[in-house]
C-alpha cells in the first residue's frame, strides 16, 4: 500500500560536482549516490534528469501535452435520424479515430463539447447516427468555436484565395505518392489537349471555367476522396531536369479554417519528353501519377479529402513560387467532361508548358472507403508511465497503464495495466490532498501490481530486453470527482528497498505526474503510446523528446511521442 509522502535521500558526492559536463545520450543508472539526512529537492531531482537526458530542461516545462478547448457543434449534415455529435482526433475514413467528446443531439441542435486535446491539432467535428452512418469535417480547435455542416460547395472568391495563400512552404512531398495510371489512347489524348493550347499563343481566355486556379472536392453526402493527378508532359523546357519546375498547391478544409493552412510542393521531376510503357495485354499507355496530399488529425499528409477541402495550385522553380499572383500560372479547366490541369513557366501565357489530368474529373471522384462507416473506434486513450526512483535511468516504463472512459458509461473508467518495468512492489492509487496515511487514497488495484500480473516482485514485464511477457489486466472503477486525463490524481506507490528502510518517513514514498519545474517522472501521453524497452532512455527512444523538455515553445517537438526510433519501443 502507500503511505504518507516520503522521499528517496540520495545526494550528488562532491567529486561528481567538479567538471560536470551534459551528456548527449542517457547512461545507465548512477551507484554513486550516498544517503542524505534530509529529503531529496526537486532542484537536485532536475539537476540529475538533465545530466540523464543530456539536455538543459525549460524551467517553464510542465509536461503538458494538451490544451483544454469547447467547441459548438450543429448537427446540420445531411444525415437522417442523426443521435449524436462528436469531436474526433482524425479523419475517421483515413484510419482509426477516438471519440475525444460526445453528446446527444438531434438534427439541426447545436451542442457544446469541452475536451482536451494536443495543442495545435487538426480535430474533426462529426454528426452520427444510431444505425452506423457518420459524416465528418475538419476543424482546428482554438480556431474555429463553431462547426457547422452546411458550407456550399465553390464558397471562395478569387481575392480570398489570393489573400490567403502566400507565404512560405511547410511541407515538402518529395516524392509524393506515385501510382501508374492506364490511358488507352495516350498520345491522341494529349496531342487535342495541345491542339487546343497552341503554343506560343496567350491562351488564357480558352482556360475559362468554374474552377479557376482551385479545385474543390466534388460535394457530397459522404465525404472523404482521393484526387491523382497523372502528368501528361508539355511543350515547356527541355531540360526539365536541370530548370527544376515543380506544381505546389495550398491546401486548406473550409472557409472557415482561417487559422489552418499548409502548402505542398510536388517535385515530381517529370521529363516533358517522356515516353509512357504500352502494355499490349490491356491496350494501354502507363502514365505515371501521383495523389495530393491533405492532412490526418495527428498532422501528417493523407490522401484523403473531404467536401470542404480545397486546393490552390501554384508554380514552383525548385522550392521558390514564381507567379506575381496566385493562380496566374496555373489554370484548372475542363475539356470534354475531363478535368485538366495547365501550367506557364515562361512569359507567353500559352499554359502548355505542364500539362496534368484528373483521371475521372473532380464531379466523377469514387469513395475511398464505404461512405457509411467506419464509426469511430471508441472513447480516447491515455498513456501514463512513471520512473519509480529519484535517480534513475529514465526508460519511463516502470509502470504503465492505459486509461479511457468507459464506452457505455461515461462516469466510469476502463484503467489497464500493461507493463512495469520496476523490481520493487508497487501500488497504484488516485491521490486525495487530504491524506494523512496511506489509507486514505482511493486504490485502483487492490493489490500490489506485480500480483496483478501474476508475476513475482522483483520481475519485470512487456518491456522486452529479457522481461517476461504477460497479458495485461484492466479493472472497471468509478472515476473520481473532478477526474481530469491531463492533469490527473493518479499516484503511484513505491516500496523502499531494505537497505534504506529507516531513513524514510515510511516504507512507501509516493510518486506523482511531473509538475512545473520538476523532472519527468511521470508523464501523460494521449494515446496507445509506445513506451521504451528496458534500460532504453527516453532520448533514445523518442529523438524530439528532448528538444520538447528544454524548449516548451517549440512547436515542432510537441508530438514526440508519435515518432518512436525503430527498434527502442515495446510494439503493443
Amino acid at each position: 500500500m502507500m503511505k504518507q509522502e516520503g522521499l528517496l535521500r540520495w545526494c550528488f558526492p562532491a567529486i561528481l560536482l567538479v567538471g560536470l559536463t551534459v551528456l548527449s545520450s542517457c547512461k545507465h543508472d548512477m551507484d554513486d549516490y550516498v544517503k542524505k539526512p534530509y529529503n531529496v529537492t526537486d532542484e537536485e531531482r532536475v539537476r540529475y534528469a538533465e545530466e540523464k537526458l543530456g539536455v538543459t530542461i525549460d524551467p517553464n516545462q510542465d509536461w503538458i501535452l494538451t490544451s483544454e478547448y469547447s467547441v459548438n457543434i450543429t448537427a446540420n449534415a445531411n444525415l437522417s435520424n442523426i443521435s449524436k455529435v462528436a469531436v474526433l482526433d482524425g479523419n475517421p475514413y483515413a484510419g482509426a479515430s477516438c471519440v475525444l467528446a460526445t453528446a446527444t443531439a438531434t438534427s439541426g441542435k447545436t451542442v457544446t463539447l469541452s475536451f482536451r486535446a494536443p495543442t495545435d491539432s487538426l480535430l474533426y467535428a462529426a454528426c452520427l447516427t444510431n444505425n452506423g452512418k457518420c459524416i465528418a469535417r475538419a476543424f482546428q480547435p482554438g480556431q474555429e468555436q463553431n462547426v457547422s455542416f452546411s458550407i456550399a460547395p465553390g464558397a471562395y472568391d478569387d481575392n480570398e484565395a489570393a489573400a490567403r495563400s502566400v507565404g512560405e512552404i511547410d511541407d515538402m512531398i518529395n516524392p509524393p505518392t506515385y501510382k501508374k495510371f492506364r490511358i488507352k489512347d495516350f498520345f491522341n489524348f494529349r496531342n487535342a489537349l495541345l491542339l487546343n493550347l497552341p503554343d506560343k499563343q496567350n491562351n488564357t481566355d480558352k482556360l475559362t471555367s468554374d474552377y479557376g486556379s482551385k479545385v474543390q472536392v466534388a460535394y457530397n453526402d459522404f465525404n472523404f476522396y482521393e484526387l491523382p493527378l497523372v502528368f501528361l508532359g508539355g511543350l515547356g523546357k527541355p531540360n526539365f531536369e536541370t530548370d527544376n519546375d515543380n506544381l505546389g498547391y495550398v491546401w486548406t478544409y473550409s472557409k472557415e479554417g482561417e487559422g489552418f493552412t499548409n502548402r505542398f510542393l510536388l517535385k515530381d521531376h517529370f521529363k516533358n519528353a517522356f515516353q509512357p510503357s504500352y502494355n499490349k495485354a490491356t491496350n494501354s499507355y502507363a502514365v505515371e501519377g501521383m495523389y495530393l496530399m491533405a492532412l490526418d488529425g495527428a498532422g501528417k499528409p493523407v490522401t484523403q479529402f473531404g467536401p470542404q477541402d480545397i486546393v490552390y495550385f501554384r508554380m514552383y522553380v525548385g522550392e521558390n513560387p514564381i507567379d506575381e499572383y496566385d493562380g496566374q500560372r496555373v489554370k484548372v479547366f475542363q475539356m470534354n467532361g475531363e478535368v485538366f490541369v495547365a501550367c506557364e513557366d515562361g512569359d507567353d501565357w500559352d499554359f502548355n508548358d505542364r500539362l496534368f489530368w484528373f483521371p475521372y474529373g473532380t464531379a466523377n471522384i469514387q469513395p475511398v472507403k464505404d461512405p457509411f462507416g467506419p464509426i469511430p473506434s471508441g472513447p480516447q486513450v491515455w498513456t501514463y508511465a512513471w520512473e519509480d526512483r529519484d535517480f534513475g535511468d529514465y526508460d519511463l516504463n516502470d509502470c504503465v497503464i492505459q486509461v479511457w472512459e468507459n464506452i457505455h458509461d461515461k462516469n466510469l473508467l476502463d484503467i489497464t495495466l500493461v507493463a512495469l518495468g520496476a523490481t520493487r512492489e508497487l501500488w497504484l492509487g488516485f491521490d486525495n490532498k487530504n491524506a494523512q496515511t496511506y489509507n486514505d487514497y482511493l486504490h485502483v488495484f487492490e493489490q500490489e501490481l506485480h500480483s496483478v500480473l501474476g508475476i513475482p516482485v522483483g520481475k519485470m514485464a512487456n518491456t522486452e530486453n529479457g522481461t517476461m511477457t504477460v497479458s495485461p489486466v484492466k479493472v472497471t472503477i468509478a472515476k473520481p470527482a473532478g477526474f481530469d486525463f491531463q492533469k490527473c490524481s493518479f499516484i503511484l506507490g513505491a516500496k523502499v528497498e531494505q537497505d534504506m528502510q529507516g531513513v524514510y518517513e515510511s516504507d512507501y514514498y509516493a510518486i506523482k505526474i511531473a509538475q512545473k519545474g520538476q523532472d519527468p517522472h511521470g508523464i501523460v501521453i494521449p494515446g496507445r503510446w509506445q513506451w521504451p524497452k528496458e534500460k532504453v532512455c527516453i532520448t533514445n527512444a523518442y529523438s524530439k523528446f528532448a528538444d520538447w523538455a528544454h524548449d516548451i515553445k517549440d512547436p515542432t517537438s510537441k508530438n514526440w511521442y508519435m515518432y518512436p526510433v525503430t527498434n527502442k519501443v515495446v510494439n503493443q
